[in-house]
């Protein structure tokens, strides 16, 4: 699970805080790392130890979403593997390992590698709210 957060000791009180313009723009930096992953996971080809996973049947790729905070004070948006109910396995198994059965050998996770590609933009997205929210 990627976490999109916002430390909220270091610049406002919470009560000051017009916290819907934050709100949409942690959950724009969810979708764009959900967007980009799916991307990456579509691509059909046999992966090697390493590599993002090829895709095979595509249910890895449709169960990328995104959730957000439901309560107040609602700072956080996470992108995560939903478990279809199908599965009864640990569903992100084959992402993390390879494959199902046999030999399973470490894969890399597109959820991390497209965080770290994007860090910079979700940055800026956060940083836009909170200075329009200080107009």
């Amino acid at each position: 699970m990627i976490s999109v957060k916002w430390d909220k000791k270091n610049i406002f009180r919470l009560e000051e805080l017009d916290r819907k313009p934050l709100i949409q723009a942690l959950r724009k930096g969810a979708q764009l790392i959900a967007r980009k992953s799916r991307k990456d996971l579509s691509r059909k080809h046999k992966s090697s130890p390493g590599e993002i996973p090829g895709m095979q049947t595509g249910d890895l790729r449709k169960s990328v979403k995104t959730e957000s905070a439901k309560r107040a004070p609602g700072l956080w948006s996470a992108v995560v593997f939903n478990k279809p109910n199908t599965e009864k396995m640990f569903y992100p198994a084959p992402l993390f390992y390879g494959r199902k059965k046999g030999d399973l050998v470490k894969r890399v996770n597109p959820l991390d590698v497209e965080a770290d590609k994007n860090e910079k933009q979700i940055q800026e997205l956060i940083s836009k709210a909170l200075d329009e929210e200080r107009l």
